[in-house]
């Protein structure tokens, strides 16, 4: 048996990448359940930016725009991610837990679940819900 032979599928492989090669960094839109307008923008320093566009008809809300900090394991089953260190004043000296999963080549679902005084990792949820929410990579086209 000839190494030569594996060649072209260990090459096929690696160019379809093997194991978790995708990543959340960049901007990434979406929709919740009640018509709410989200972007996470997910910087390679750890940090990111929600911003938040609320669908409430006969009101014209402005776009909240929330920093944090994040932190994942893609490793994780299901993969995990936890937002701390916010800047807008309810959710500063908390943490957001949360899941995700890639849906495709640019999307992902998220279901987060905040944790009040007190709590800790144990109420992150451990499957997706009703109110998962699906993103897609800004600019896609998907």
């Amino acid at each position: 048996m000839s190494l030569s032979r594996w060649i072209p599928p260990l090459a096929l492989l690696l160019s379809l990448g093997c194991g978790e090669s995708r990543t959340l960094e960049g901007r990434w839109t979406g929709t919740d359940e009640g018509g709410n307008g989200m972007t996470f923008v997910f910087e390679e320093d750890g940090r990111a930016e929600w911003i938040l566009e609320p669908n409430m008809p006969g009101t014209t809300m402005p776009p909240e725009t929330i920093r944090m900090a994040y932190v994942t394991d893609p490793s994780a089953e299901p993969a995990t991610i936890d937002f701390s260190d916010f800047d807008f004043e309810p959710l500063q000296g908390t943490t957001t837990y949360g899941i995700y999963e890639f849906t495709g080549e640019e999307s992902f679902r998220i279901d987060l679940e905040p944790a009040g005084p007190g709590q800790d990792a144990s109420v992150r949820p451990d499957s997706f819900s009703a109110e998962t929410v699906t993103f897609t990579r800004a600019g896609s086209g998907e």
